[in-house]
C-alpha cells in the first residue's frame, strides 16, 4: 500500500459520513450565515429611507441634526449604510418607545391608584 492509497481511504470515509441530508443542511445554514458576516450588505439612502419609514430628505435631516448615523463613502459620487448599522438603529428606536410607553402605563397606574384613595 503506497502513501496516496491511505491518505484516500480517510478522504473516502470521512465524504461518506458528510454526506446525509442533516450534513448538508447543516453545511448550507453555515455558509449562509458565513456568507453574510463575511460580506455585509451595504444599502442605498432609497432602501435606507424606506426600512426607516421616511422620505429621503427626512434621512438626510436626521443624519444632519446626528440623529441617524451618516453614510460611508464607497465611491467618489455615492454612500451606502450597513445594513446592520440601520436594523441596529431601528431596534433602538423600538426599545426606546417600548420603554416610553412602560413608564406611561406605570404612571398610569400609579395616577389610578392615588386617585382611588381619594374618593
Amino acid at each position: 500500500m503506497n502513501q496516496d492509497d491511505t491518505d484516500a481511504e480517510p478522504a473516502a470515509r470521512l465524504h461518506a459520513t458528510c454526506n446525509t441530508k442533516e450534513h448538508n443542511a447543516d453545511n448550507r445554514h453555515i455558509q449562509a450565515v458565513a456568507s453574510r458576516l463575511a460580506y455585509p450588505r451595504m444599502l442605498s439612502s432609497a432602501v435606507v429611507a424606506e426600512l426607516a419609514g421616511w422620505s429621503r430628505r427626512t434621512l438626510y435631516n436626521r443624519i444632519r441634526d446626528g440623529v441617524f448615523p451618516a453614510a460611508i463613502v464607497t465611491g467618489p459620487r455615492t454612500r451606502a449604510w450597513l445594513e446592520s448599522d440601520v436594523l441596529a438603529f431601528i431596534e433602538a428606536q423600538r426599545l426606546q418607545r417600548d420603554e416610553r410607553m412602560h413608564r406611561r402605563a406605570a404612571q398610569r397606574a400609579a395616577e389610578q391608584t392615588n386617585g382611588a384613595g381619594h374618593d
